[in-house]
């Protein structure tokens, strides 16, 4: 009976082994504890890479006719294989607080990009990424999404809409801001 006992045990522990999911080697994905901050939304992620790993790009755009335009954003180097990354909002044209950390440092940097964006009687919609995600080098990652107005029937306002801004532009919202983080294999200038 033990032998039949221990015999289904170990079957189980082996098919759920199996059945496991398995990581690429380079992602990243929300961390399990998130640190509190000021800001309504923000979100840390944990992220490992390899060792071409030199500096990691943030960037805000705007959608506007149907394509997204780069507001502004920030390098931060970063040669590291394990870290965190953060990223903390109110409005994403008022300013974004974002940093990477790990090996024994942090860099925030602070980004204003005051726009006049949201036009009186306009709703406000965020989303931001919540699972994990493969990493390649000098690929844009859409973070955090965020729209304002007057669209009752909102339906494309997830990050991965970031690479069908025709959709989302479809819908005719008043203004449609992202965020993105881009690893890279090149260097502080």
């Amino acid at each position: 009976m033990k032998r039949v006992l221990f015999l289904m045990l170990l079957c189980a522990t082996l098919l759920l082994t199996g059945c496991a999911e398995q990581k690429p080697a380079m992602y990243m994905e929300p961390a399990k504890e998130q640190p509190l901050h000021q800001a309504s939304f923000n979100q840390t992620y944990d992220f490992r890479m390899d060792d071409g790993l030199k500096s990691v790009v943030m960037e805000v755009w705007e959608l506007v006719d149907g394509q997204w335009t780069v507001l502004g954003g920030g390098r931060i180097g970063a040669s590291i294989k394990e870290g965190q990354f953060a990223l903390a909002f109110n409005t994403l044209p008022e300013g974004v607080t974002y940093s990477v950390g790990g090996a024994g440092y942090t860099y925030t940097i602070n980004k204003d990009f005051a726009v006049d964006f949201a036009p009186a009687g306009s709703a406000m919609y965020t989303t931001m990424l919540t699972q994990l995600q493969e990493i390649a080098y000098e690929t844009p990652i859409p973070m955090a999404m965020q729209l304002f107005t007057t669209n009752q029937n909102t339906q494309y306002i997830g990050v991965d809409f970031f690479h069908q801004p025709q959709l989302i532009a479809a819908e005719g919202h008043d203004h449609v801001y992202a965020v993105t983080l881009t690893f890279s294999t090149t260097t502080m200038e």
